[in-house]
């Protein structure tokens, strides 16, 4: 539990609705919920809550909010923030 909120350095509520986006996006790639519903699912408090909270893991680039207001977990720019450099450096030579 918590495994990526642990890879990525989010704690808290940040951690609790990353985990629970996590959780949503297994299926699809993508999801498509209410910040009412998030914040209950996520238990993070409050729909207000939920929407402040979403928006700090889309700054960072850990989410991708589309214009449909559907969230996306970013997997590839995720990948490359956890390669080292030295295996970094050996792919771009």
């Amino acid at each position: 539990m918590y495994e990526n909120a642990r890879k990525y350095n989010l704690t808290g509520a940040d951690a609790m609705v990353f985990e629970a986006l996590v959780y949503l996006c297994r299926k699809d790639g993508k999801v498509s919920i209410s910040y009412g519903k998030l914040a209950a699912f996520s238990c993070c408090g409050t729909r207000e809550n939920a929407f402040y909270i979403v928006k700090r893991p889309v700054e960072r680039g850990l989410v991708l909010k589309d214009l449909t207001g559907a969230l996306k977990i970013l997997t590839e720019p995720l990948n490359i923030l956890t390669i080292s450099k030295e295996e970094r450096t050996k792919e771009e030579k």
